[in-house]
Order: C-alpha cells, then structure tokens, then sequence
C-alpha cells in the first residue's frame, strides 16, 4: 500500500497512472519584518492578474505573497512578487519559497487498490483561493482510517475515496466554479473594477469565502 502526498507533481500519482493536476497557478511567498495591524490584506487585479496578493499578519511579522494565473500574465510571478513588495515597502527575511497550487478542483481519481492520494497530490485545495489546509486535515484523517482498515481487515482502500467525496466535494465543487466565474473579474485593473461595479462587494466577498455567489 502507498500512501501519495507529495504535492501537486506527485511522483506517486504519476508513476501508478493516476489522473494529474491540471492548471495549477505559481505562487510565491516570504516573511515579512516589521510590525502589522492584525488585518488581513488581499489585493486583486494588475498586481496578481487571475489570482491574488495577500499579507497574513503573524505573531512577529507577516506572510506575503503572490499567485498568478500564468494564461493571464505578462510575467513571472518572481516579477509580480518584487513589484509587490516594492510598492508596499516591505523587507522579506532570506529566500522566498515558489510553489505550485492545484486550481482546478480534486482530480477525477484519487484511490486504487494499492494506493490512494491526499492534500494537493489529490487536488485538494480551494481552488478560487489555494486554501488547502482545513480540507487536507479532513482527507488526512479519512485517508489514515481507510489505511488502518485495509491493513486490518483488508477492506478496499476505495472507500476512502467515497468518503472524502461524501464529506467535502460539494465545497470544493463550489470552490472551483467560483474560481471560473472570478477567472473573468480579476484579469487586471479594468477589469476588477467593471466586476466590481456589475457583481458589488458583497457577491465578490462571496467569491473570496468560496461560497455561492448567486442563489
């Protein structure tokens, strides 16, 4: 039995003929020095066309970063990273960490008889905002009892992939169709702003929650 949870890329996946991510956005991150007010900041349009940049206060400093849509930009997202951090002036302790983020919902199969995936092997983020941990946590859980129960009794490690989509497929449904409908608010500048005067705040804080922007 083996347990794939090494990523987006994961060899485990790739190597037992499962389903690969697809459309995953390149996103970049660093911790920031200084003192922040304890809000959380999210700025769309030009500065992360398709996707966000964002400042999450900790105990000491912050976390920034930047995630782009790659078919929506003119550049790297390194580029879009440095610009970021110029124009809010903020001094980033050592080396910035890139990664990729799965964005297109969980893939069509996670579990065979021999093996199953989790986390962003699996395609378990939220795809309108790369939120992973919460549904990670969850599929964790389901992943280790249905290891356990094969082990033990030999029960079918598919089970473990009814479960999850029992539990959280309908969220992260949402998520993705959230994501395809914003795809089309946050291009850049102009386009954000139009969105926000069509779609208002309230529907665009929606979209950001990953809940449905419409009845």
């Amino acid at each position: 039995m083996v347990v794939g949870a090494d990523g987006p890329t994961s060899r485990v996946a790739s190597s037992l003929g499962f389903p690969k991510n697809r459309d995953s956005y390149p996103a970049v991150t660093g911790q920031a020095e200084g003192d922040f007010e304890p809000i959380m900041e999210m700025h769309f349009g030009s500065l992360a066309p398709g996707a966000y940049a964002w400042v999450l206060p900790k105990a000491q400093g912050a976390n920034v970063g930047v995630g782009c849509a790659p078919r929506l930009s003119d550049g790297k997202v390194t580029e879009y990273y440095d610009i970021f951090l110029k124009q809010r002036d903020l001094t980033v302790k050592g080396r910035p960490v890139g990664k990729l983020v799965p964005s297109n919902g969980p893939i069509r199969r996670t579990a065979s008889e021999t093996a199953l995936l989790v986390g962003d092997a699996a395609g378990h983020v939220m795809a309108v905002n790369g939120g992973g941990v919460p549904i990670a946590m969850i599929c964790g859980r389901l992943a280790g009892q249905a290891a356990a129960a094969h082990v033990r009794h030999g029960t079918s490690l598919k089970e473990y992939e009814r479960e999850w989509r029992r539990q959280v497929a309908k969220p992260l449904h949402t998520a993705l169709n959230t994501k395809r409908l914003a795809t089309l608010f946050l291009g850049g500048r102009r386009r954000l702003e139009w969105s926000m005067g069509v779609v208002g705040a309230r529907r665009m804080g929606k979209m950001i929650r990953c809940r449905p922007v419409f009845p």
